[in-house]
């Protein structure tokens, strides 16, 4: 779908919703250094990383906090924020203990869209056993992939995003994302915005949206 309410510093064509449902809080995003640590890495310079956090504490987990299951993030729905195609599905990695990092598995459980040429969609860290596409396999915007876990190069749960110019992850390069029907929570306000691009420490609504198929 072509779209002609993205702003022309936009570098893509297609319609993306956010692709977590609720409040989500960004840690790493946009296109400032200070708050996206991606920002030199190569083919992941516009990505994000999100986590869920009680937005009075800012926590993302309260209580015994060496569980993944008692992490807010863990176990959350993720979706396909566009139409597209499931170009590579990897599954049966374990999600890691609590700061169990495992770099050598970089992605852990990870899904690739390609929503058009030239625009992909990867979701890296998903829980071990939620994946819900298989490759060769077309989905709808709002369809539920996975959920969130914490597999791979990652300290705890939450999603990894990343809208890039490739599925071929050695030759991608990073596309910022603008996401639509999203609010920005800012001084207890919820300002509505029709198209956004989340930079770290942005804290996101996104109205739920989801399918089943």
């Amino acid at each position: 779908m072509l779209l002609t309410g993205l702003p022309p510093q936009a570098q893509h064509k297609t319609e993306l919703i956010f692709p977590l449902l609720g409040a989500w809080h960004v840690t790493n995003g946009g296109s400032d250094p200070a708050l996206n640590g991606h920002s030199k890495s190569f083919g992941q310079e516009y990505a994000l990383d999100i986590l869920k956090v009680n937005r009075h504490s800012m926590k993302s987990c309260e209580s015994e906090c060496k569980l993944n299951k008692n992490y807010y993030a863990f176990g959350e729905l993720v979706i396909a924020p566009a139409d597209g195609f499931v170009t590579d599905v990897t599954a049966g990695v374990a999600d890691n203990s609590i700061v169990g990092v495992r770099e050598e598995l970089t992605l852990g459980n990870a899904v690739i869209i390609r929503h058009r040429p030239g625009e992909a969609s990867l979701f890296a860290h998903l829980k071990n056993g939620s994946i819900k596409v298989c490759a060769g396999q077309t989905v709808k915007q709002g369809q539920i992939i996975g959920l969130v876990g914490n597999s791979g190069n990652s300290t705890e749960p939450h999603l990894h995003y990343n809208l890039q110019s490739s599925s071929y992850l050695h030759e991608a390069s990073s596309i910022q994302a603008w996401f639509k029907r999203v609010w920005v929570v800012a001084d207890n306000k919820y300002i509505k915005r029709d198209y956004y691009a989340p930079s770290g420490r942005d804290n996101i609504y996104s109205p739920k949206q989801a399918t089943s198929k």
